[in-house]
């Protein structure tokens, strides 16, 4: 049942042929999707005023993602 399940989901998404190429394909969109945080967080940092409670945390955030992305 659950096989059946998941082949039609598969298909519903565009797999031609479900099995485990087409299943991981799709499990490892998420850390495609990665290397635009960084851009994205810089983009947030140059929009926080000085000012803005948050200013520091964001800063942080760009900083530590850039740790984790290098590494």
């Amino acid at each position: 049942m659950l096989r059946e399940e998941l082949t039609k989901y598969m298909e519903s998404k565009g797999a031609a042929s479900p099995g485990v190429l087409v299943l991981t394909t799709m499990l490892s969109k998420p850390f495609r999707r990665l290397d635009k945080y960084s851009g994205m967080l810089q983009e947030l940092e140059r929009h926080v005023e000085e000012c803005h409670p948050d200013r520091g945390d964001t800063q942080r955030s760009v900083s530590i993602y850039k740790d984790i992305a290098v590494s």
